[in-house]
């Protein structure tokens, strides 16, 4: 999970000036497969990506903060259903 954080880390410094520093609904999407790992990926990249600023901090003790990510159930996630029927 450190890798992921560290990712969102870099993602944020190499899009300076393009990503709003501070997290917004209206800004970005995240979508990730229903699965744990995925799951824990996405959460821990975002950690590194958005970390909180100004009033999205809740407690100063705690350098993250939640941000949504949305599934699919696997039978409707077309993203899946389009890499298993075409990149076989």
């Amino acid at each position: 999970m450190y890798q992921h954080y560290e990712l969102g880390q870099w993602l944020r410094h190499r899009y300076t000036g393009f990503l709003p520093e501070a997290y917004s609904r209206e800004d970005i999407y995240i979508q990730s497969t229903d699965v744990d790992r995925t799951l824990m990926s996405a959460a821990s990249n975002l950690a590194g990506l958005y970390p909180p600023e100004g009033d999205q901090i809740w407690d100063k003790n705690v350098t993250w903060q939640p941000v949504p990510i949305h599934t699919v159930p696997e039978t409707k996630d077309e993203v899946i259903m389009y890499s298993i029927i075409f990149l076989k």
